[in-house]
Formats: structure tokens, C-alpha cells, sequence
């Protein structure tokens, strides 16, 4: 069902208004409980994946000068959207470039015991990870280096927000993950479930990361991209390790730490 739109103010569009798909979850909740939270998924290669997750699609918007072939791919009564470049750039602040987008209904929240099974050998377990690339570049990582779950707390960004679904390459959706109020007693939960705990924080008292003793289960901390990991995660934590240094670099970037820290554990489950 193609829909030309000519004005950024026609309300059938005010969800894909300014992008801010971050907000929309609560947005929506606060405005009608009955309405499904969305996410939005940017690109032909995302929008795909969603739907071949079997996510339900709410509405396309793309250029009126470029169909998309995921068109093909939903049912007729799924409304697209079609905007020039001033209303486009009215809508975003912007021109796209990575046209189509798609807002979705979000998959159900999942709680703890529906993300980390019986069978679950690695976790990542993130605190305070405010910048959306940042979580999208750790996740994409963590995914494609076997880690099993994603857990983040309640101060970190959305793994299903816009920017840090594309650059996750969409891999928040292939990897169970659910949201904590605070990762201190979700912690403590999963070490009684026989999980290591490793807090990666680069300080003098860590002990290198490549030293760990191999474990049968493990869940890997990391923490702000500025502050680090809260005293009150730290000590909960059976292992704090960092990741050595040289050439006068103090640290590395969260998602590059991440993805070693990845890597090194993956080798250390026995």
C-alpha cells in the first residue's frame, strides 16, 4: 500500500519523526499501554532480517524515487510511506542514504531465565554503556564470537535502538537479551547458577586477562566508556582482569576491550 507524503507534520509518520526510536518504547507505553512499542530498522539488509525473524512489521518509509525489494516481502496492508528529499530532510534533519526504514513491533521482553538457559556457557553483561555505536560494535562482536546472552542494565542504551542495530549488522537480533534494573543482583543470581564473574577494567590490581584460570561458565563485565565499572559490580566480580598495554596507551576502547576480552574467555571455557 504505497502513500506518497508530502508534509513531515502528517501524523501516520510521527514515529519515524526526529528517528528517535530509543524513545519509543516508553513513549508509547506512557501514552496508551495497548499500543505496541517499535523499533526501527534502517536499510534493505535489517529491514530483511526482521522480517525473516518473524517480526511484525508496521510501516515502511522510504524515497519516492527508489522501491525497495523488501516491499515484496510484506503483506499488502502494511502501509509505505514514500517522501521527497525536503520532506525527508524535514522528517530527519537530514537526507537518508540508507533508505528504506522500517518501524517494527518489538519482540516480547524476555526475562533472565528465558536469556540464560541451563545450557548458556557465556554472557555479556553490560553497565552504563551509554553510546549507542559502542553497545551496537560490542554486540555485533560478541555474537560473532559465540557469546551466548546479552544482558544490560537499565542505564545502558537500547540494543534495538536505530543506529546501534545497524552497526550491530542486526546481530541484536539474533542473540537473547533482556534488560536489568541493576546488574549487582543479576550477578550474584548467575554466579549461584556456577557462572565466573569477569569484570574487565583496566587498573593496576587486575590481573591479565590471558592469566585466567579456564572455567566452565562465564559472564564478562564491562562498564562506562568513561567511568568504567561501579565499585559495586567490582565486587562481585570472582575475577577482575585487563587487557596489557604498551606503547604509553592507557586504554582501549570499550568495544575493542569487549571483543578481545570475547575472544580470550571464549578459549577459557572448559
Amino acid at each position: 500500500m504505497i502513500i506518497p507524503i508530502d508534509d513531515a507534520s502528517d501524523p501516520r509518520i510521527a514515529f519515524f519523526v526526529g528517528l528517535k526510536d530509543h524513545q519509543l518504547r516508553m513513549e508509547r507505553e506512557r501514552s496508551d499501554p495497548a499500543l505496541q512499542p517499535l523499533f526501527i530498522a534502517e536499510g534493505d539488509r535489517l529491514i530483511r532480517k526482521a522480517l525473516r525473524r518473524g517480526l511484525i512489521p508496521t510501516a515502511i518509509l522510504r524515497d519516492t524515487r527508489r522501491r525497495s525489494d523488501v516491499e515484496d516481502e510484506i503483506t499488502p496492508d502494511v502501509p509505505v510511506f514514500t517522501v521527497g528529499p525536503d520532506v525527508a530532510r524535514s522528517i530527519t534533519g537530514m537526507w537518508i542514504h540508507r533508505w528504506p526504514l522500517g518501524a517494527f513491533q518489538r519482540p516480547p521482553s524476555l526475562g533472565l531465565d528465558q536469556v540464560v538457559r541451563p545450557d548458556t556457557r557465556s554472557v555479556l553483561a553490560a553497565e552504563n554503556v551509554i553510546n549507542p555505536t559502542n553497545l551496537g560494535a560490542m554486540v555485533r562482536s560478541a555474537v560473532g564470537l559465540g557469546v551466548e546472552a546479552l544482558v544490560v542494565d537499565e542505564s545502558s542504551c537500547d540494543p534495538l535502538y536505530r543506529r546501534s542495530l545497524r552497526v550491530a549488522m542486526g546481530a541484536a537480533l539474533d542473540v537473547a537479551w533482556t534488560r536489568v534494573p541493576s546488574l549487582v543482583p543479576t550477578l550474584k543470581e548467575l554466579s549461584s547458577r556456577g557462572f565466573h564473574i569477569v569484570a574487565l577494567e583496566q587498573s593496576a590490581s587486575a590481573a591479565d586477562l590471558r592469566l585466567l584460570p579456564s572455567v566452565p561458565r562465564a559472564v564478562l563485565v564491562v562498564g562506562n566508556e568513561g567511568f568504567g565499572i561501579s565499585e559495586s559490580v567490582l565486587t562481585v566480580a570472582d575475577h577482575v582482569a585487563s587487557i596489557p598495554m604498551s606503547g604509553g596507551v592507557e586504554s582501549l576502547n570499550v568495544t575493542a576491550a569487549a571483543a578481545i576480552a570475547c575472544w580470550e574467555l571464549n578459549h577459557k571455557l572448559g
